[in-house]
């Protein structure tokens, strides 16, 4: 709460006029000093909060002790520093003058002021601050007993209730135990005071604005009866009451029936010894957090013969933190027997457990303590007549004098990156040395704005919900653990990432098909033949049509801005080929458009199975996909992918092409058995619908442990196969051009809407490259080796164009979902027969952004074997979605077959691999590679490759570090790690991508999308 004294001024003023004229009891006028002797001004002040009457103060020159009066005024002499206190607590002290409040008492610090103001409001006798703040003898005398520095005050308001100060405001008045005013009860109060003074004095004359409250009307009654209690409470301005309650604050106990949160209090009247009053008090808090009270007297005339109980409670006690405490209460009837005694608590904390020993005595464990700290026990003993009467001691429990501080031995938020709606747990452990019972409170810090709701806030694991995000936030949150005594602190972060762009529905495509998603999507800017005029002179301006394919092939703008014959002959040669147009749709986002979001410590290695084949294909006769991802599972992985041939897959084409079918021909020894071009033997009915009972099997196999994921592999003879996973649909390629004449119709699906059948919701991994193409086998091999055997060398030689994808050439329309490129498979190292002597360093200069892919590509039935390479995800869980996500972040790697239990870490600036981190060119980066296998460190050549194949750096070691440098526009660095041993590679990790630039990339989505 903020305090801002603005009557100061005129107060002073006032003040000093009323001293010029001898009021405030200043020397009068006519007074003659003795010659020579210092002239002293006697001056009177005033404490406000409302008036503090009834606390001490003493100054510097010479006031010891003294109590402010019934409405807070105190002497000072001019220039005293006055020291303000209550028993062992002290409040602080300031310079003397005409008034004081708790904002110059405590240097200025306003949450220290607000906590004071409120366990003045809470001590106040009657709780009506209307007519002054009154500490009574009781308190004065209770207080004596602590030892509590003015700094005790300065704490958070959060943390003010399980203070000792709290606890003591409480219970001091031994009135029961109170509710701790609240930060809105002494806001109210201060500025009540700031409006009181600004006519330049205090008169109690301010509108509090407090909820006024009707106990009723006093009542009374024989004991033993019933009566009902009822209140009412009006708040003030457009507030409304939130709750009431009713509290017995004197006299013997009455029993209360049923709640005391309503406006109506139902109570049985104690037997009592004599006519005797009781008092009620009941408090109402409106929606401004201010509270109104009002009480009410009961008397019980006493008309049975009975006589209540003689109950002790026993000696106040003062023991220490720890101590082991035997409370021990006596109780007597006169006239009959004890038939039930009892020990309550009365204090509200620390909390303390009571053990029972016998009817008359309970044992506890003294709570650890910081300061002094007063609990109150009440033990209480019923006769045969239902009489019931009570005793209350008090144990002053001192702070141990060898208390060691609680450790915090592990903090985080898991996940540690979350988007909207997603649940996160914020998780602790903690121990203490001395075995004290933990307390545990989680608050967030920042940022101010959104607040996240914490759920379990006090205990060592809580959870919150991301809530909606338009950009990345980091949230900080605080834990402080305490043994009651000392507390510790420690913080995290968590990052909130915005969701991936959302797909419009048919309904809006229809209304809007140009908009993201749709399908006239790509076509956008291509849509207007008037634009076509402002291509000339300059194609690449953007209101150009052109302009989009220009920005994505320079040789088209050379060619539309020279118009010459050599600057236009590969564009001709270009257009000849169904595929450019599409190719060069621009993408929905760059990969380099975002960096994906990471936190260590809740990141996990999740190492699966990639491309495997069954009898739905041309895998093992009789084997289905879920008979490979139980074994997979079985075998202690975490995720396998089945990607069945896609011409295999159509809806209604019950054909497949198992191999090792045991069924001999069923005539004549000719032929093949019909029964071996079905894929599924158990259930028939899912040969006409494969990929929705692989979709089926997915799910059936699906747990906490373990993920199926559904793919397809697109198999063209020509251009190579494409594993193509997280799609709704599927394409064929041997019913298409795509089969041997173009590429255009997969990349025209993988970039249309899969609303409309297409596959934009699909990630996709090139396979075994160079593996695969009929074409450049038979001109490369036979066709120029027959020439040459025969006649004479050619003086070029003889490939296919469309080799390996088209020669890798670049789609920028796939670039953000086209994730990785196998370098591992069936057994074999495919990367290093790739052009200039790597695959993955030839399509990454060919502008692709992928990651190295360990595959199975199994068609036998030993999934899972170690004999297969695998990949390994670093994602924040094994869910289908986050290990999406990881393929779309390219933080993964490959391990080779027999290697399968290589673990990788690779980060520059502390970023994981597949990062993509931009910084103003000429940085130098710090880069770490930590290897293990098998959990142990293994010491392996690290070979940090770089465009062109080139090999930036090799070290040698189990840790390694160097420097990577951020060049001009954008550089990759994967690891190629190679076995000392045999110098062959046994796993590559994903790039991590420097780009010169000013500013860092915003987050990727984690849900598994595109970027907004």
């Amino acid at each position: 709460m903020q305090y801002f004294p603005m009557a100061r001024i005129a107060v002073l003023t006032g003040a000093a006029f009323l001293a010029a004229c001898n009021s405030g009891g200043s020397s009068s006028p006519g007074a003659a000093s003795a010659p020579g002797a210092p002239t002293v001004d006697a001056r009177q002040g005033q404490f406000i909060d409302a008036p503090v009457s009834g606390i001490s103060y003493s100054t510097d020159g010479g006031v010891t002790h003294q109590l402010t009066d019934a409405e807070g005024f105190f002497e000072y002499q001019d220039g005293d520093i006055v020291y303000f206190s209550l028993g062992g607590i002290e409040f602080g002290s300031a310079s003397g003058a005409d008034i004081l409040q708790p904002i110059d008492l405590q240097q200025d610090s306003a949450q220290a002021a607000s906590n004071m103001a409120r366990v003045l409001l809470t001590l106040d006798r009657d709780g009506a601050p209307a007519n002054g703040i009154q500490i009574s003898d009781i308190v004065r005398q209770r207080a004596q007993s602590l030892s509590l520095p003015a700094t005790a005050f300065d704490i958070s308001p959060e943390d003010l209730p399980a203070s000792a100060l709290a606890d003591f405001a409480r219970s001091a008045n031994q009135d029961g135990e109170r509710t701790l005013r609240s930060v809105a009860d002494a806001a109210a109060e201060q500025h009540c005071t700031e409006q009181d003074l600004q006519d330049g004095q205090y008169d109690g004359d301010c509108e509090r604005g407090l909820p006024v409250v009707d106990a009723g009307t006093e009542q009374s009654a024989q004991e033993g009866g019933e009566l009902f209690l009822t209140g009412s409470a009006t708040a003030a301005g457009d507030r409304s009451v939130q709750r009431m309650i009713w509290r017995q604050t004197s006299g013997p106990s009455a029993a209360i029936q049923g709640a005391v949160d309503q406006n109506q209090l139902h109570i049985v009247l104690p037997q009592v010894n004599g006519d005797s009053i009781l008092e009620f008090r009941l408090t109402a808090v409106d929606s401004a957090g201010l509270t109104g009270t009002d009480s009410v007297l009961v008397s019980v005339t006493d008309i049975l013969p009975n006589r209540v109980p003689a109950v002790d409670a026993g000696n106040e006690q003062t023991v220490t933190s720890r101590d082991s405490v035997v409370l021990s209460g006596a109780a007597e009837d006169a006239d009959g027997d004890i038939v039930a005694t009892a020990w309550r608590v009365l204090s509200q904390s620390p909390a303390v457990s009571l053990r029972k020993i016998d009817n008359n005595s309970v044992s506890f464990t003294a709570p650890n303590v910081a300061d002094t700290t007063t609990l109150s026990f009440e033990f209480s003993a019923t006769d045969n007549e239902d009489a019931t009467a009570a005793d209350v001691v008090q144990v002053v429990v001192q702070p141990s004098p060898d208390n060691q501080v609680p450790s915090i031995d592990s903090i985080l938020a898991d996940p540690g990156v979350a988007s909207v709606g997603e649940q996160v747990g914020l998780l602790s452990s903690a121990s203490d040395a001395d075995d004290d019972p933990l307390s545990y409170i989680w608050k967030q810090v920042a940022p101010a704005e959104p607040l996240l709701h914490i759920t379990d806030a006090v205990l060592n694991d809580a959870a919150t919900e991301m809530p909606e995000l338009e950009q990345d936030t980091a949230f900080e949150f605080e834990l402080a653990v305490s043994d009651g005594a000392t507390s510790v602190v420690r913080n995290l972060q968590l990052l909130g990432v915005p969701p991936s762009a959302q797909k419009p529905s048919p309904e809006e495509c229809l209304s809007n098909p140009t908009q993201w998603g749709c399908p006239l999507w790509t076509y956008r800017d291509m849509l207007s033949p008037e634009d076509f005029a402002n291509c000339n002179p300059d194609p690449s301006v953007e209101s150009c049509p052109f302009s989009v394919l220009v920005d994505a092939d320079p040789g088209l703008l050379s060619c539309l801005t020279l118009r010459t014959e050599a600057a236009c002959a590969g564009i001709a040669e270009n257009l000849f080929d169904p595929s450019y147009l599409t190719e060069k749709i621009p993408p929905d986002q760059a990969v380099t458009s975002c960096n994906p979001a990471y936190d260590a410590a809740t990141y996990e290695h999740y190492i699966g199975a990639w491309h495997e084949h069954t009898g739905y294909s041309d895998g093992t006769w009789g084997q289905r996909p879920i008979d490979m991802m139980e074994q997979v599972k079985a075998r202690g992985f975490d995720w396998a992918g089945s990607s069945e041939h896609s011409d295999t897959l159509d809806p209604g084409n019950p054909a497949a092409l198992p191999r090792d079918c045991p069924l001999p021909p069923q005539i004549g020894g000719i032929g093949v058995d019909p029964r071996c071009l079905v894929g599924d033997q158990e259930q028939l009915e899912n040969n006409v619908r494969k990929w929705a009972a692989i979709k089926e099997m997915v799910d059936a196999v699906t747990d906490d442990s373990f993920t199926g994921l559904r793919g397809f592999e697109w198999t063209s003879d020509r251009f190579g196969h494409i594993n193509v996973f997280f799609s709704e649909h599927v394409i064929n390629a041997k019913t298409e051009a795509g089969y041997a004449v173009s590429m255009t119709r997969f990349w025209q699906w993988f970039t249309y809407p899969s609303t409309f059948g297409g596959g934009d919701d699909a990630i996709l991994s090139f396979n075994h490259p160079g593996r695969e193409d009929t074409i450049e086998g038979f001109l490369h091999e036979d066709v120029q080796g027959n020439l040459e055997d025969n006649l004479a060398e050619l003086p070029k030689d003889l490939h296919d164009p469309t080799y390996t994808f088209n020669d890798f050439r670049f789609v920028p329309g796939a670039d953000y979902r086209a994730v990785a490129l196998e370098v591992f498979g069936k057994g074999s190292e495919y990367d290093s027969g790739g052009r200039g002597g790597s695959w993955l360093s030839y399509a990454l200069d060919k502008g692709w952004h992928l990651g190295p892919m360990g595959s199975e590509d199994h068609h036998g039935t030993d999934w899972g074997a170690g004999s297969l390479p695998k990949t390994v995800a670093i994602a924040r869980s094994r869910d289908a979605n986050d290990l999406r996500e990881a393929l779309l972040a390219r933080r993964f790697y490959a391990v080779a077959q027999h290697y399968n239990d290589i673990r990788i870490s690779y980060t520059v600036d502390g970023q994981p691999m597949g990062a993509r981190i931009r910084a103003p060119e000429g940085t130098q980066l710090n880069a770490t590679v930590s290897i293990s296998r098998g959990g142990i460190p293994f010491s392996a050549e690290v070979e940090f490759v770089t465009a062109g194949n080139t090999i930036a750096e090799s070290l040698t070691g189990a840790d390694v570090a160097t420097t990577l440098r951020v060049g001009a526009g954008e550089s990759y660095y994967f690891l190629r790690i190679r076995d000392p041993k045999t110098n062959r590679p046994i796993a590559f990790a994903a790039p991590v991508w420097l780009i010169a630039g000013e500013s860092a990339l915003p987050a990727c989505p984690v849900d598994g999308g595109v970027p907004q």
